[in-house]
């Protein structure tokens, strides 16, 4: 007898995360923003959200009503029904939905993939606003233990799940990962300074003649990250659709993920769910992710760490070692993650 009702309101941020965790619900309400592209659900609806700074502050003020109006008309839609709200991704509205169900006295899920902001990206106002999203909150989803660990306040910490990020997939075929002498190295993600692509850079400068070539593709958020031009580097300067990120997946032999911060990763998620072969920082997040096995691990901002990973990812039995730990290791693991998001929506554990 519960209506469990989806706000996943943002463009373009975890919308991969969101969809999935979205996948494991039986019959949900969804609303998303009008200007995110995903695929069409059985029941879902469309809110007008912003696209720049003048649309921020004009249709936050409109969504200040339109929030207790959508709730209203919730209530009388399901009466009867006890509903609840789940929000997958942070987005600067799911506070005014998370106060007025909290006057209404309608539970809410939030979920928290980054309690602090990475080096060099947030500001303070994202981060009030979370903080009293998880206040007004019933019940608060974290993905890895180290990051709830990060909330000192003993109310707030009593009221997170620890829900780990589920194996994401987006290729339409099983991929045929395969050893080759010179492999093709992938970055794919933001370019943000706490991704560690500078780090990734100095070492393509010392490993190039041991690879077949390195492509970073991604949307460039941090400016002061500049990439060179090499024939053996690929640079593709844009938002990934799904379509894309699995064409990159298919056409490379190991993916690097160089980060310097992160609590977890929607990349390595994709990584394990496509079973490609992986150089990961050691941050403790990612850690909780991925078994110690299943990845070549660096130090986090040591560019000759992951030269000597190429290097051992170049002897073929390295190589097919972490091929078949990556192909058994994670059979079960999204089943398991679609029952710990139901036990916390429709049995209040």
């Amino acid at each position: 007898n519960i209506k469990v009702v989806v706000f996943s309101l943002t463009r373009k941020g975890c919308l991969d995360y969101s969809t999935k965790m979205v996948s494991f619900l039986s019959n949900p309400l969804v609303y998303f923003s009008t200007y995110t592209n995903v695929s069409n659900l059985s029941n879902e609806q469309r809110i007008i959200t912003y696209r720049n700074k003048f649309e921020f502050f004009v249709n936050s003020i409109w969504f200040f009503l339109k929030a207790i109006y959508l709730i209203r008309m919730l209530r009388r839609e399901y009466v009867g029904k006890t509903i609840v709200f789940y929000f997958p991704v942070f987005h600067p509205w799911n506070l005014m939905l998370v106060f007025y169900a909290f006057i209404y006295k309608i539970k809410t899920i939030i979920t928290v993939h980054d309690y602090k902001n990475h080096v060099g990206e947030g500001n303070m106002s994202t981060t009030l606003i979370q903080k009293l999203c998880m206040y007004f909150a019933s019940k608060i989803i974290c993905l890895t233990r180290n990051e709830a660990k990060k909330v000192k306040n003993k109310n707030i910490y009593k009221k997170i799940k620890i829900i780990e990020h589920p194996i994401l997939t987006v290729l339409n075929q099983t991929p045929n990962y395969r050893y080759e002498p010179l492999p093709s190295i992938l970055f794919i993600g933001r370019i943000s300074k706490y991704k560690g692509v500078d780090v990734l850079l100095k070492a393509f400068e010392k490993m190039k003649g041991d690879v077949n070539k390195l492509t970073i593709a991604g949307e460039v958020f941090d400016t002061d990250v500049r990439i060179p031009n090499d024939p053996k580097l690929n640079f593709i300067n844009k938002y990934l659709s799904e379509e894309e990120i699995g064409k990159l997946l298919l056409n490379h032999n190991i993916l690097v993920l160089p980060y310097i911060d992160s609590s977890q990763s929607g990349v390595l998620a994709l990584g394990i769910g496509c079973g490609i072969p992986m150089i990961v920082s050691d941050l403790l997040g990612l850690r909780e992710q991925l078994s110690e096995l299943c990845a070549y691990w660096v130090k986090p901002g040591d560019s000759a760490e992951i030269v000597e990973a190429i290097e051992w990812f170049k002897v073929k039995g390295n190589y097919d070692k972490v091929l078949y730990n990556l192909k058994n290791e994670y059979l079960t693991k999204n089943i398991e993650i679609k029952n710990a998001l139901e036990k916390v929506l429709y049995y209040n554990t």
